[in-house]
Formats: structure tokens, C-alpha cells, sequence
């Protein structure tokens, strides 16, 4: 059951939704297609059950386009934002889940997904999906424990972040992916059903052929899952630079990796601030075009250059 259903020009704001579901095939909480579609503040909690065999097609935020099989393609969707909204404690697969498909659907892209915090999340806690082309921008998100699952789960990934973006009627390279100023903590689930899914990030290999990645200034650390899940591909762009910990050395494309305890006020308590001794002060990239704040709504830089998370 759809609990807000968006469309063209619609904004839902400061709504707080919960409660079970039950296996009923694709939907999602907030359900969403269409052009100028803001979803903000919004708090969604305890949706679905801990049982395993919900469906993985259901969703916290659902975010698509219109599909058709058939030719003449429906016209692309743009200008779609999903921020400041807290998502916590749900069952259902994926907290915001941005993917389209069949053959003459709408392109979608201009997504701005920032400043949410995403907490125990059963599947990824963010998928850049099929069909999403264009520029898009996902950062400033606090993601812990994401990508969680049950071991007799349907099969489906389990990431932080998945970046699966771009089709194959577009260019190559012609989908950009900026990601910037995220934390991930503790992300993924040992026990998926394909262990080559699994991990902190997940960018898979037909992303990284159709897509440009951007990905600076994010902190990822790991309790025991690794940062990439194995069946990753390589991201190009060459503009990388974040902090990577727990798990050991950073992957060898990140060229200006931190590989250092990030120094989090605490994580117990769930405070992902900085120290005033982290390395990843003052370290970061100027990505000013993106990000003028932080989570907290602080303006960046504050010192000599941007933190990274």
C-alpha cells in the first residue's frame, strides 16, 4: 500500500509515516514520478516486517519515472529532490530506491539527494538506479547500517550506497554522478545471498562503463563488511578524495585516499562529528558548487578547506 503517492509538482514536506506491510509486489511508502518533485523532512519509521519473505520491489521512497514498453520513449522527468528526510528501523528492501525500467520509459535525472539520515536499513539505504541519466547529485548523507538483511532474504543487494546509473541508448559517460560529503558507517550484510553484492558502496561494473563517478570528501567506514562489494567495477573520473577505515587499505583507484581513523565524537552515541585531531579536517576538496553546508546546516568550508563527511 502506497502511503503518499507524488506527482508532477507535488511537494510532500514534514510528514511522519509508519506501520507494516505486507508482501504486495512494487511500491513504496512515498511513491514518486514525475517533474519538480520535492520530498522533504520527512520522517519514515518501522515500515515492513523483520519477516523473510517480504518482497524485495517494496520500498521506503520510491522514486521513478513513467514506463511504457513501446516506442516513441515518455518524455524525461528532471528536477526531483529528496532531502532532509530521517529513515529508520525499516524492514522493507532499500530506504531511497531511484530506478526505472522497460524499453520506452522515461529518462529520469537532476536528482539532488542530500542531507537525509538513514539508520538500520534493510537493503541498500541509497540506490542511484537504471534508467537515471543526465547530472545528478547525491550528498551531505549520514547512512548507518545500511544494507541489512536476513539470511533467507530475496536476493537483492545489500550497500549503503549502490550507484547502478545510465542506459544503454545514451552515450557513454554521459550520466554524471556527483557524490560528495557522505558518511557511511557499518554498512552491508555478511550473510546476502550473493556475497558479491554486499559492502559499504556498491558501484557496479555497467555504471562505471556508462557513468562519470565524482566521488570526494566521504567518509567510509567499515565494522566488518568490506568498502566495495566484490562485484564492483572501476569508476574513471580521476576526481576522488576520501577517507576509507576499518577494513584496510582504501581501494587503489581512490589516489588521494585517507586511510586513517576518521575520529568521530562518538559513534556509540551515533555523533559523526569530527575532532578537532581528525584527519579529515580541513582535508577535503572544494566542492563548493554542491555543497555550501553541512548536515547540521553549518556553511563549509570552515577552516582552510572542506571536511570530508
Amino acid at each position: 500500500v502506497v502511503g503518499v503517492f507524488a506527482n508532477t509538482g507535488f511537494r510532500v514536506v514534514g510528514n511522519r509515516l509508519t506501520g507494516a506491510k505486507t508482501n504486495e509486489g512494487m511500491d513504496g511508502t512515498i511513491y514518486a514520478i514525475g517533474s519538480d518533485v520535492y520530498l522533504l523532512g520527512n520522517e519514515l519509521h518501522n515500515i515492513g516486517t523483520a519477516q523473510s519473505n517480504d518482497s524485495k520491489l517494496q520500498h521506503v521512497i520510491y522514486m521513478t519515472g513513467v514506463r511504457q514498453d513501446a516506442m516513441p520513449r515518455a518524455p524525461t522527468e528532471r528536477n526531483r529532490e529528496i532531502a532532509w528526510n530521517y529513515l529508520h528501523d525499516n524492514f522493507v528492501n532499500r530506504g531511497i530506491n531511484i530506478y526505472s525500467e522497460q524499453n520506452g520509459s522515461a529518462y529520469i535525472q537532476q536528482h539532488r539527494v542530500h542531507d537525509n539520515v538513514i539508520v538500520n536499513q534493510r537493503g541498500d539505504g541509497i540506490l542511484i538506479g537504471y534508467y537515471v541519466t543526465a547530472e545528478n547529485w547525491i550528498y551531505n548523507n549520514l547512512i548507518v547500517r545500511a544494507g541489512l538483511g536476513l539470511a533467507l532474504d530475496n536476493p537483492s543487494t545489500h550497500a549503503g550506497i549502490q550507484i547502478d546509473t545510465g542506459h544503454e541508448n545514451i552515450p557513454k559517460k554521459k550520466t554524471i554522478i556527483h557524490c560528495y560529503n557522505n558518511t557511511l558507517y557499518g554498512c552491508g550484510f555478511s550473510g546476502a545471498v550473493y556475497p558479491g553484492e554486499n559492502g559499504a558502496l556498491f558501484i557496479t561494473s555497467s555504471a562505471t562503463s556508462r557513468s562519470t563517478l565524482r566521488f570526494a570528501n566521504n567518509i567510509v567506514v567499515s565494522t566488518g563488511d568490506p568498502y566495495l562489494a566484490g562485484d564492483s567495477g572501476i569508476p574513471t573520473s580521476g576526481d576522488y578524495r576520501s577517507c576509507w577505515f576499518g577494513d584496510g587499505a582504501a581501494p587503489r583507484w581512490d589516489t588521494g585516499a585517507i586511510n586513517a581513523d576518521p575520529q568521530f565524537v562518538s559513534s556509540a552515541s551515533r555523533d559523526f562529528q569530527l575532532r578537532s585531531t581528525s584527519p579529515c579536517r580541513d582535508a577535503g576538496k572544494d566542492v563548493s558548487k554542491t555543497v555550501a553546508r553541512d548536515l547540521l546546516g553549518v556553511p563549509r568550508p570552515q577552516g582552510s578547506a572542506f571536511d570530508l563527511g
